[in-house]
């Protein structure tokens, strides 16, 4: 079982395409050197006519095309420490979710105290907290982790509100070995945070980066947070009306949004320990994307409660991610 397992049960597997076959064809020159009665046979067994040509190129495929190189799946840069070195990708949610106007205008009314959808005494105290907390000390958190029980933490999702724009923060440790740099740099980043916002952080995210920083012998975190985790608040405002509480079941019923192509959560630990074997991105890039999406997902849920949308709330497209 794995994260993702952990939070929302066992995730959906992805759908069998068949792949379409091609009609056979042979070569001009042997075509005219059968017989008739043989053409004739093997025209019945095609169910139509044999045709002359050339095969078109064969399809490419992820395995045909080689290893994708780190630096083309997630272009960041290169941070220091005093432990070693991770890798951080910055983008603007801009990039990810091309109806991101809509997300940011909405987000800006509720940190100007309006577009509520009923009076903010109202609502639970975690919720009256983060709306309180300055915007840009508001921390959305997400990770990805190489295993349930004693795995490193590999990445680290933050959305972030700057300059009145949401950014995804992405930290990467590479290999085993980044994981206490990457872990240090989250330490003293989120001195800068007030409220934070999760998906069962308290039961998940929290706790196990708690016990990484004890297992890698760096000091747990020592700031306190106002916290607000939204799975509660998913069940206290869908418990009876949608078949569970998961992150994705949200992001259907509130986004109008669906994932086709996402990486199944059982699959990222796996996937993250071939990337540190052969050094192909490609899942990898997969992972990033999946992180960034839920972290935006968290986003949506949220503003859905302060502004009381609906289900059909029209679908915002994502952007490929490739």
């Amino acid at each position: 079982m794995t994260k993702d397992a952990a939070r929302h049960g066992k995730a959906p597997e992805a759908a069998f395409v068949c792949p379409v076959a091609r009609p056979p064809f042979l070569p001009q020159r042997r075509l005219k050197l059968l017989s008739r009665e043989l053409r004739k046979r093997l025209e019945q067994l095609n169910r139509g006519a044999l045709r002359a040509g050339r095969p078109g190129p064969a399809p490419s495929s992820p395995a045909s095309a080689g290893p994708l190189p780190l630096t083309d799946a997630v272009p960041g840069e290169e941070v220091r420490t005093a432990l070693g070195c991770f890798l951080l990708w910055d983008r603007p949610v801009r990039q990810i979710l091309q109806d991101s106007e809509n997300l940011h205008s909405r987000y800006s009314l509720v940190f100007d105290r309006a577009g509520f959808a009923a009076d903010p005494a109202s609502y639970h105290p975690d919720i009256q907290a983060v709306l309180e907390a300055d915007p840009a000390r508001v921390f959305y958190l997400d990770i990805e982790t190489a295993g349930l029980a004693s795995g490193p933490v590999f990445l680290v999702g933050l959305l972030l509100y700057q300059g009145r724009s949401l950014v995804i923060r992405q930290l990467l440790a590479r290999d085993y070995s980044e994981e206490p740099a990457l872990l240090t740099y989250l330490s003293n980043h989120c001195l800068n945070c007030d409220a934070l916002v999760t998906f069962n952080g308290k039961s998940f995210d929290l706790r196990y980066l708690q016990e990484r920083f004890i297992s890698t012998g760096l000091p747990p975190l020592s700031r306190e947070f106002l916290h607000l985790d939204l799975l509660h608040e998913g069940r206290r405002h869908w418990r009876d009306l949608l078949p569970d509480c998961r992150l994705q079941t949200l992001e259907r019923f509130i986004s109008g949004r669906t994932r086709p192509d996402d990486i199944p959560g059982e699959r990222i630990p796996a996937a993250y320990h071939d990337f540190v074997r052969t050094g192909d991105a490609r899942e990898l890039r997969d992972i990033f994307h999946h992180n960034a999406m839920d972290l935006i997902t968290m986003v949506e849920v949220l503003l859905h409660i302060l502004q009381g949308r609906s289900g059909s709330h029209p679908e915002s497209e994502v952007l490929p991610h490739f």
